[in-house]
């Protein structure tokens, strides 16, 4: 309750829209020095040192955020078992993509999968982001793996954010969120009443 108090408290500073935003618009609001602070994907940070698109280059780092333990969320590759194209040929794709040297020279563009190429002092000292970035992954955990995860995230997020812009107490708010993800995990059959 407290955490949800003080996110409350501090929507008072916060840009208009916040509510709604995704990673784009924070990395725009980043970018013209809108917003001071906030969780930034891996892949947008460049932007950040860009001076075509940035009014901050060179003023903002990054770090761990407090107490560790955020989500870690990738993206993957994968090859259908339906796909009709020659599965060893797309099977030699990824794993060129994959490779060392690939994922050296595409450093910025996406953040290396392999430790030994995000942790080369080189790479860390040319992508200014990828040290935080690689102490994230020591510290962060992956999403629940529960298929019901991100339907439940968002029922209980959406009463979170009417408890930050002052639609419902934040006890009201959370309990009913809470009501409602165990609901929905009853549905689902993970409680029984």
């Amino acid at each position: 309750m407290a955490a949800i108090d003080l996110y409350r408290r501090l929507s008072a500073f916060a840009v208009p829209g916040f509510t709604s935003q995704a990673n784009d618009e924070n990395t725009v609001n980043f970018a013209q020095d809108v917003a001071a602070t906030g969780q930034q994907w891996a892949t947008r940070c460049a932007t950040m040192d860009n001076p075509q698109r940035s009014k901050v280059v060179g003023k903002i780092q990054w770090a761990v955020p407090p107490g560790g333990r955020q989500a870690i969320t990738t993206d993957g590759y994968a090859i259908s078992k339906f796909s009709t194209k020659n599965k060893e040929m797309l099977f030699r794709i990824l794993a060129k993509a994959l490779d060392e040297d690939s994922q050296r020279g595409a450093a910025d563009l996406a953040t290396p999968t392999r430790r030994a190429v995000l942790n080369d002092p080189a790479i860390q000292a040319k992508f200014r982001w990828y040290p935080a970035v690689s102490k994230c992954l020591d510290v962060g955990e992956p999403l629940p793996a529960l298929a019901e995860f991100n339907e439940a995230a968002e029922v209980a997020c959406k009463r979170i954010v009417q408890a930050i812009v002052g639609q419902m107490p934040v006890k009201a708010a959370l309990d009913a969120g809470a009501a409602e993800v165990v609901e929905l995990l009853t549905r689902r059959g993970y409680y029984r009443g």
